[in-house]
């Protein structure tokens, strides 16, 4: 669906009349210019060539074409920049206004885990070990933000270890989950009745609609007087508090299931003060010991 989209609407609009074989670099640096006029980003830029250039190998290894001409493209460039993060004092204030909400469980969830969307909104009972304290990454959900979305196999899974609170949280909003007017309060009795076929290890553990979601989100961000942000803000909040702590990138990597150079790209703006920080800690100490002998 995402490829779709992103064929319809960044290079169906040039290219959907040019024949393949007519598609050269000429072709696609006007459509690279056409893109930059729409004032897309230039992530989205890169995605959509990317894509592109994808689509072309595929018609050289089909014999269609005998050059991708992509290849004779300056591929575009997308400058890191800082991920948009909650500070820690607007964290906690979400925290604090929506700890009797029945979303209070999931926003605890995101902001100390860093799990997707994707991922926390695939999480099924069977994932979880709160004794152990561990949620396990086993599905992600296809198509979020849309009405409907389907599950499938996460690409890697990993398990993630939990906080004592949030363990204690997941366990008192679950015992109620077999009750679907606990869960859904306003859905309709058809999805009330389908909710309470569903096997109870295999019950999603947050099945509540994007709309409701998002509308808790905002709603919960106003509340706590914080600028709006999407809800994936709650990831890379997370994944900046661990940078700032001074945890390795390669394990917060691990933790949040991308390469440790995708953390310092998004992340990095915190690097230097760090580096900073350590000098100033690794000094005093070899001053302090030299001081002591």
């Amino acid at each position: 669906q995402g490829y779709q989209r992103t064929a319809d609407n960044y290079l169906a609009p040039s290219l959907r009349y040019i024949p393949l074989a007519a598609i050269d670099k000429r072709s696609i640096e006007r459509l690279l210019r056409v893109l930059e006029e729409r004032d897309l980003s230039e992530r989205t830029i890169q995605l959509a060539f990317g894509l592109l250039s994808q689509a072309l190998s595929h018609a050289v290894e089909m014999g269609k074409l005998a050059v991708n001409p992509c290849w004779l493209v300056d591929s575009p460039k997308c400058t890191p920049s800082e991920a948009n993060t909650l500070r820690t004092e607007e964290a906690t204030r979400i925290l604090a206004v929506t700890e009797t909400s029945r979303f209070y469980p999931l926003w605890a969830l995101m902001l100390t885990t860093g799990l997707r969307p994707q991922e926390v909104f695939a999480l099924r009972k069977a994932d979880l070990d709160l004794d152990g304290e561990r949620v396990t990454v086993v599905n992600v959900v296809e198509g979020f933000g849309c009405a409907r979305f389907s599950m499938k196999a996460a690409r890697e899974p990993r398990t993630i270890a939990i906080a004592p609170h949030v363990a204690r949280t997941l366990r008192e909003y679950l015992a109620t989950h077999d009750d679907p007017r606990a869960v859904f309060q306003y859905a309709p009795a058809t999805v009330r009745g389908a909710w309470e076929k569903v096997p109870s290890d295999e019950k999603r553990i947050f099945p509540q609609s994007v709309e409701a979601v998002r509308g808790a989100w905002r709603s919960a961000l106003v509340a706590a007087k914080v600028p709006p942000m999407a809800l994936f803000s709650t990831r890379h909040t997370h994944t900046s508090q661990l940078v700032k702590a001074g945890v390795h990138p390669s394990l917060i990597g691990g933790r949040t299931g991308v390469t440790p150079q995708h953390v310092l790209d998004v992340h990095g703006a915190a690097v230097p003060e760090l580096s900073t920080a350590s000098s100033v800690a690794v000094a005093a100490r070899l001053f302090d010991l030299a001081q002591s002998g």
